[in-house]
């Protein structure tokens, strides 16, 4: 199969391998899914099969590459207009050119309709891959003339199997809090220090179904502590309480908790995260989420 050295993703392996073969290639693609599932490996590879491996016929477009200076990583119009004029050049080897555009979500309105110009008349040679976050954040008219290619989160095993082959011995959490993301899994496995808090912060959570109020006042102190890291240490009590769900169980599961307690502190943690949005008080928010969990779970 083609594509071997892309993980997972099988039905967007074939599916792209099927308009390769069919010859029906088309001039836009919008490769959307979450941040380090694959998306740029693929339309890398993608782009390589396209133009049977001619560097000089696939250009990644970035300001810095027609140096154009901004201040920020937003893909600026004077870039997408420089990369036009090169869209209307012929291959120099291949039967394509391929321009993949990376966190296309973060082009501004004037920069995505000075593309639309070429989406609307496209060279035949020429085939635009939009790597997105946030394929809602495209135009809409740029949406109905491309194709949308969906990445799903990658399947646990496939992660942990990747970044061990890159000599990272993660643990189960690391990999569980990657959602399905290789980026992401790289970013945490090489991070011990988050190991460490990682590794007290589940044995600590996990005797909240000991009824102790001495715990829950160990987890707030802790909690406050370690804001610096409040998200990744939500989303683990979340992957937590989900574990402790019937037909969910993991060795990330807590004990002594029924499911109506489990759904009732999971709003709980829901709803904390969600204040923060609201700039809630972080320390008096996390002191009274755990009191209202001591409470879920002593009721």
């Amino acid at each position: 199969m083609m594509f071997e050295n892309v993980v997972g993703h099988t039905a967007v392996k074939e599916r792209l391998e099927g308009w390769f073969l069919a010859d029906k290639v088309s001039h836009a693609y919008i490769f959307s899914g979450k941040r380090g599932v694959g998306k740029t490996t693929m339309a890398r590879a993608f782009a390589q099969l396209l133009t049977n491996g001619s560097a000089a016929d696939i250009i990644h477009i970035t300001n810095e590459h027609y140096g154009i200076d901004s201040k920020t990583d937003i893909v600026a119009v004077d870039t997408i207009r420089a990369a036009a004029a090169d869209m209307y050049m012929k291959p120099y080897f291949a039967d394509k050119r391929v321009f993949i555009i990376s966190s296309a979500e973060k082009m501004n309105v004037q920069a995505q309709n000075a593309l639309l110009k070429i989406f609307e008349e496209p060279p035949a040679y020429c085939v635009i891959i939009l790597v997105t976050q946030n394929d809602n954040m495209l135009l809409q008219t740029i949406r109905s003339r491309a194709i949308t290619v969906r990445f799903s989160a990658l399947e646990d095993s496939l992660v942990k199997d990747y970044v061990l082959k890159q000599g990272i011995n993660a643990p189960e959490v690391v990999i569980r809090l990657s959602s399905g993301s290789i980026g992401t899994a790289l970013e945490l496995g090489e991070n011990q220090e988050l190991h460490d808090v990682l590794d007290t912060f589940v044995g600590m959570f996990k005797n909240i179904g000991n009824k102790s109020a001495y715990s829950v006042y160990s987890l707030i102190d802790y909690l406050q502590r370690e804001k610096k890291n409040y998200e990744v240490l939500f989303d683990i009590m979340l992957i937590m309480l989900k574990d402790s769900l019937p037909g969910n169980k993991s060795e990330l599961s807590i004990q002594g908790l029924n499911n109506k307690k489990v759904v009732r502190i999971i709003e709980l943690v829901e709803n904390t995260r969600n204040s923060f949005s609201f700039n809630a008080d972080y320390n008096m928010a996390v002191s009274e989420m755990m009191l209202n969990i001591l409470g879920e779970v002593n009721g």
